[in-house]
């Protein structure tokens, strides 16, 4: 049985998040949970959207092989989350397209014709030597002109434009300073990833051999290939620097992928979003999982909003919660140090449901849960209960009322129907958009609200080194797993998130591997199903 847990009346969001011990539940009091995220939305759109001049390019600078591929690509998700137009405008698929051995390249550099190993790779080292100077002009009027697509986009309702290059030397930075110099309204960030840990160089070098440059080329001729094209980047490379400083120009230098950080004359609001984001970055292995609460007598009664506290079926799924994240987390640290031992890719092949869903698996004590692992819950009843059997572990259990439910105002605590009877216009209303429409009355929130009193929550969560339990609510999971899975924000309101499964998020190089487990309560096990479950009935 449940303690009972204290009601509540609403009350702000603002506050400082409860940390308490598992062990402790039974006395904690709550604080107020009912909240609204106020301003954040109203805040950004003033910003961003009635101020629709703002632009701002962001350049990429570094030695290949250095991460900027993985931070493109967090940064151009976190930004999309947020509502942002952003779009990535990459030099190299641009080069490839213009370069291909399909259409001969004037001014005298042409793709490989050889018959010998290397014939199949696309451009060979010799393409990136110094001393070819057709190709060399060939690769700075590419890189100009991809400059120029990103600012025509920008013209249009872009906002954000990535431009992702080398961009290692002064003289290409300054055509891109000289070029933006002749637009109104548009800022410049540099970025520049630097990265002097050999393995996290081996490692990104190893990816760089499934590079379109490289498809169908045997391992060892790509990998001998790209070292000879490093070197010729090497001899040249001018990092981010005095020049940059004595013309005031923005930028960020992240070294070992956050391990160090140097920012140099950031002012503007766009460039302090990314630069946020990207100083929060870490590559420790763990698992973010995202959960609903276990069901309640609301859920029964199908209403929305509320208080309520778990249903009998609601208490036997956090049990079997607690069961099966004790398996799951050792099962997956197990993984990650045989991973490191045979210098093969956390996750490569990664299958912990046979691991952890099997009926005769014996429990894992909860302590080793300890040093690796927190649970992060609303301030609501349902969420605190469903955490209640991590009780026998000294677990850190925190509380943020930034994982309350959207807060449907005045329609708190009815049904569809009931609200469809009594606000027939905002129903309708929000039937049509559910994204940015709030619910009537007071502190009613839209889908957009809720994005932005999570966007803490999602730095947080890009910050902290350990694994981590989310249990929360239906439209914060959808909005969760829209930024972990890249999902667009008019998709997000109608993912399907159903009670009764676990969604895991393992961070990679290029994304996050998704696995999803339903909960059997006959057996009480939780089996592996497709995540496409997310896009039912959409």
């Amino acid at each position: 049985m449940i303690p009972a847990v204290p009601q509540h009346t609403p009350s702000t969001l603002l506050h400082p998040p409860g940390t308490i011990q598992a062990s402790e539940l039974n006395n904690h009091s709550l604080e107020p949970c009912f909240s609204k995220a106020r301003n954040s939305f109203d805040y950004l759109e003033g910003l961003l959207t009635a101020d629709s001049h703002v632009k701002l390019v962001v350049a990429m600078v570094g030695l290949p092989a250095r991460g900027k591929s993985y931070i493109v690509k967090k940064l151009k998700r976190y930004l999309s989350w947020l509502g942002i137009h952003v779009k990535i405008f990459n030099v190299g698929n641009k080069r490839r397209v213009l370069t291909s051995t399909e259409t001969p390249v004037t001014n005298g550099v042409q793709s490989n014709q050889n018959k010998d190993s290397s014939s199949k790779i696309l451009h060979s080292s010799s393409f990136f030597d110094n001393s070819n100077e057709a190709a060399a002009s060939l690769r700075e009027n590419v890189a100009m002109e991809v400059l120029d697509d990103a600012i025509l986009w920008l013209k249009g309702d872009g906002q954000v434009a990535i431009h992702d290059a080398t961009n290692s030397t002064i003289l290409r930075r300054k055509k891109i300073i000289n070029r933006i110099m002749k637009e109104q309204n548009v800022s410049l960030l540099f970025i520049e990833s630097i990265c002097d840990n050999p393995s996290l160089i081996d490692s990104n070098i190893q990816m760089k051999l499934f590079s379109p440059d490289y498809t169908g080329v045997d391992p060892e001729t790509a990998l001998n290939d790209f070292r000879l094209r490093l070197k010729s980047y090497e001899d040249c490379y001018e990092p981010l620097g005095d020049y940059e400083e004595s013309r005031k120009i923005q930028y960020c230098k992240l070294i070992n992928v956050g391990s160090k950080i140097i920012l140099s004359n950031i002012n503007g609001f766009l460039e302090s979003q990314c630069t946020f984001y990207l100083t929060n970055m870490n590559l420790y292995p763990r698992v973010i999982y995202i959960t609903r609460h276990g069901q309640s007598t609301d859920n029964i009664a199908k209403r929305i909003g509320g208080n309520a506290s778990l249903s009998e079926l609601g208490v036997e799924y956090s049990k079997a919660l607690a069961n099966f994240i004790s398996n799951h987390q050792p099962a997956f640290y197990s993984h990650v140090s045989e991973s490191k031992l045979k210098s093969s890719p956390i996750s490569s092949s990664l299958n912990l449901s046979s691991q952890v869903t099997n009926g005769d698996i014996q429990d894992k004590p909860l302590e080793l849960l300890n040093n690796n692992f927190e649970i992060w819950t609303s301030m609501l009843t349902r969420t605190v209960e469903t955490a209640h059997f991590f009780r026998s572990s000294n677990v850190k259990i925190k509380k943020y009322s930034a994982l309350n439910e959207l807060y449907s105002g005045l329609c708190e605590g009815m049904k569809y129907s009931e609200i469809k009877e009594l606000f027939p216009t905002d129903f309708a209303t929000r039937t049509k958009d559910k994204l940015q429409t709030r619910y009537p009355g007071t502190n009613g929130e839209s889908y957009l609200d809720v994005v932005h009193r999570l966007q803490h929550i999602i730095i947080e969560l890009e910050r902290i080194n350990k694994s981590v339990l989310l249990i929360s609510h239906n439209a914060v999971s959808r909005t969760l797993l829209s930024y972990f899975m890249d999902i667009s924000i008019e998709k997000m309101p109608f993912l399907n998130v159903p009670l009764g499964t676990v969604f895991a998020c393992i961070p990679r190089p290029f994304g996050n591997d998704v696995f999803a487990y339903k909960w059997d309560p006959e057996t009480q096990c939780f089996n592996e199903i497709d995540k496409s479950i997310l896009f039912e009935g959409i």
